[in-house]
């Protein structure tokens, strides 16, 4: 899940088994469980998307760089990519509980304890 880092995060009722990290999170203001995908694996993620009729998954570059692509039937690990490029919404930053709740939709991990929303480059200090 290093060098070029690209994942995926996903939700809904996924087998864990096949995500590479389970998370929670909120999702227009509904809790969910979350899991965050590689790029290697996306394929098996879009297949989820696609069979649990998910509304949107949103794709991190390496540069935390957050896009959020709708999931439709032409959705495929060969053109992310172009789907992602159109729809940056921000960049994926880590930030404190308080301030995470307060927004319609973030991720938690709880093997570190960490919230995340995404923000514009604006108001990301590290982005």
């Amino acid at each position: 899940m290093r060098a070029f880092y690209k994942p995926v995060l996903l939700t809904s009722g996924y087998d864990i088994a096949d995500a590479d990290l389970d998370l929670d999170g909120c999702w227009k203001g509904e809790p969910e469980p979350s899991y965050l995908w590689t790029k290697e694996s996306f394929g098996k993620a879009i297949e989820y998307a696609k069979r649990d009729k998910q509304e949107a998954v949103l794709y991190l570059a390496s540069d935390r760089a957050a896009y959020l692509i709708p999931v439709t039937p032409d959705l495929t690990e060969d053109n992310v990519e172009i789907k992602a490029a159109a729809g940056f919404i921000g960049y994926f930053s880590e930030t404190n509980e308080a301030e995470a709740k307060k927004q319609e939709s973030y991720t938690y991990h709880p093997g570190t304890h960490r919230y995340y929303v995404v923000r514009s480059k604006a108001d990301s200090l590290f982005y």
